[in-house]
């Protein structure tokens, strides 16, 4: 709970105890039984128990054997409830004061939010926190959604959405009209997961798979590849807080990771074929289901796939969720491209003014960013040394904004939004244009310069990294060879024909399976194949390891453990 919210539990707790400490002692005595006493007997002959615990959260079917039939709570609130019927939840609603049904109508016919939505008070939650891109969110905006999603515009290049297309193809399985998990995307899968695994362990991970015979597939492969990897086994323990997890589309809802794989699960037959039969995603809720999956990540999607958005005809889908699943393809596939401006409305001349001074200073200004029927962002501003991006967004009290009665939501709200997007967000009020457009431009470039500044010092962080790593052996190099002239000894450049030398060899055993090696054994040998002072690539030291080792197996597994073995020290 909040820190305010337990502060006030906490007291009214210390109350209810000073008010009568015998209830208290008798809540005490019967809790430490150690026969043992049921719950609903316990809250039942002590009202303290609620109390001190104010807060229950219990499945529907468990309610009668929590609270007696005549116990009465202030609240209960029903969620995840799109499948489960009324008459499952009649425990809970014959004990309660007030009913809140937390749901969407839209996921199916039956459940709660669809049979009691007609007969119950509504109310719409806004949506303007979500993490949708701004296209998909603008294809919910049209198949039903306009009162609840808002389309927010990103930075291009700051998409959350990636693409990976897979080459695989195959066949339709027995009883089944789609071809499904394909082995090319599973491999490609895998590879995946466990590059994050080994390069990103502080991120949590999520997959989510659009058909339940491909989840399973992934899952199959992933306890094989990780399957006694010393390297791995920390990442995929089961006892952390977000552990790394493969779910099926029905189980993407409450999933949340730092990181989301979406894997299509679907391909084309032999002959190149694509059946437009997408199971799951095809039905009635599938674009919801679809757009939780969307939403389950905190940072990047990436979405696997061996359909291109090309490989789908638009014109032969129906269902709203088959629909969407192209958009996410066709905006996956082309991520981070700048937004088309063709709305045409009558600008405001005090804006129009502001633009002009700031593209007098060289810089560059879209009025109105954004998709149609979207949030647009009245002024974008980016720099011509970043050709294609834009940096700034800068927002004014417009008619929106005076018209929005929740001061919170205006200037708090509708600017961490679009931080979270990526923009860098600048308030220009009419007051401040109007009395002095030249220093609000001023102000404005100053934003700019200084991303501008932040991306100049960290692309030129990486050659200094470069430069000063290999500034030593290049020093040494010269100077061996200067001072072998010297002394009339041969050139450094004849004595490195004789073939480089390497220090001597760590006693650690070849021909093991790989998961036998430590990371510091590994590192050991990295460091060992580099004391030769021979400059190789990445994939050329993986390859020497890969013989230091005597390894004769390849797969996704094996090279990616051997890569950030090598990636550890570089």
């Amino acid at each position: 709970m909040a820190g305010p919210v337990a502060q006030a539990c906490t007291r009214r707790v210390r109350d209810a105890v000073d008010a009568d400490k015998d209830s208290a002692r008798s809540l005490y005595r019967a809790l430490s039984l150690e026969e043992g006493v049921p719950l609903r007997d316990i809250i039942s002959a002590h009202p303290l128990a609620m109390i001190a615990k104010p807060v229950w959260i219990i499945p529907p079917t468990l309610v009668p054997q929590v609270f007696a039939a005549d116990a009465v709570v202030d609240l209960a609130i029903l969620d995840a409830s799109a499948h489960v019927p009324v008459s499952r939840v009649m425990p809970a609603f014959v004990r309660a004061e007030q009913v809140l049904v937390v749901g969407d109508p839209r996921r199916s016919t039956s459940g709660l939010a669809s049979e009691l939505g007609p007969l119950l008070p509504r109310v719409t939650l806004p949506t303007g926190r979500n993490t949708l891109d701004a296209e998909i969110a603008g294809f919910l905006a049209t198949n039903g959604y306009d009162d609840v999603v808002e389309a927010i515009p990103a930075p291009p290049g700051r998409s959350r959405l990636s693409l990976s297309l897979v080459d695989g193809r195959g066949m339709p399985a027995p009883g089944h009209t789609a071809v499904e998990s394909v082995p090319a995307e599973v491999n490609r899968v895998v590879d995946l997961i466990i590059d994050h695994a080994l390069t990103h362990p502080e991120q949590s991970l999520g997959v989510i798979a659009l058909n339940a015979r491909h989840a399973e597939e992934i899952r199959r492969a992933t306890a094989a590849a990780v399957a006694g990897s010393p390297a791995l086994a920390d990442y995929f323990e089961t006892g952390v807080s977000e552990p790394f997890v493969v779910v099926d589309l029905g189980e993407a809802r409450s999933l949340r990771r730092d990181h989301i794989i979406v894997s299509v699960g679907y391909a084309k037959t032999p002959h190149g074929r694509t059946i437009h039969n997408f199971g799951e995603v095809s039905d009635v809720g599938g674009m919801v289901c679809l757009v939780d999956a969307l939403c389950a990540s905190r940072g990047s999607t990436q979405v696997v796939s061996c359909l291109g958005p090309d490989d789908i005809d638009a014109e032969r889908l129906h269902a709203p969720g088959a629909r969407l699943l192209r958009e996410v393809l066709v905006h996956a596939a082309d991520s981070g491209a700048q937004y088309p401006q063709q709305e045409e409305v009558v600008p405001d001349r005090l804006l129009v003014e502001l633009a002009e001074h700031l593209w007098r200073k060289g810089l560059v200004v879209v009025p109105r960013y954004g998709i149609e029927g979207g949030v647009r962002i009245p002024l974008a501003i980016g720099h011509p040394d970043l050709p294609g991006e834009l940096l700034v967004a800068v927002l004014t009290d417009d008619e929106r904004y005076v018209a929005e009665p929740s001061l919170r939501r205006r200037d708090r709200h509708w600017v961490e939004r679009l931080q979270q997007r990526g923009w860098r967000v600048h308030m220009a009020y009419s007051a401040g244009v109007f009395v002095d457009v030249e220093e609000e431009a001023s102000k404005i470039e100053a934003q700019v310069l200084a991303v501008l500044a932040s991306r100049t010092e960290a692309a030129a962080a990486l050659p200094q990294q470069v430069v000063e790593g290999t500034a030593q052996p290049v020093e040494m190099t010269e100077e061996s060879g200067t001072t072998g002239e010297a002394e009339g000894t041969a050139p450094t450049h004849q004595t490195l024909l004789d073939g480089p030398v390497r220090a001597e060899r760590p006693p650690i055993a070849q021909g093991l399976p790989l998961q036998a090696y430590s990371d510091d054994q590994l590192d050991e040998l990295v460091a060992w194949i580099r004391s030769d002072g021979v400059q190789r690539g990445e994939a050329e030291e993986v390859e020497q390891l890969r013989e230091v080792l005597a390894l004769t197996r390849h797969g996704a597994g094996i090279d990616a453990v051997l890569t950030n073995a090598v990636r550890r020290s570089r």
